[in-house]
């Protein structure tokens, strides 16, 4: 199933990718993003996340956000 299509199915309607999500310079917090939004850290045609943490060996947990669930 393509991706456009699935989204509203599970009741997703925005897709908004972690880089591009600034506001005043700063990235979003967790609240500030749409409620019904999937979030992602990079898509297929971006860097990997090792190489955007400057591609040494970092705990991603410490970088991860946690968002609340619904």
């Amino acid at each position: 199933m393509k991706l456009r299509r699935a989204m509203p199915e599970c009741g997703l309607y925005h897709y908004k990718v972690l880089l591009f999500e600034k506001a005043a310079g700063r990235f979003r917090q967790p609240d500030e993003y749409l409620r019904d939004a999937l979030a992602t850290v990079t898509t297929h045609d971006m860097p990997h996340l090792t190489e955007l943490l400057g591609g040494t060996r970092h705990r991603v947990c410490a970088a991860a956000v946690s968002l609340p669930q619904r």
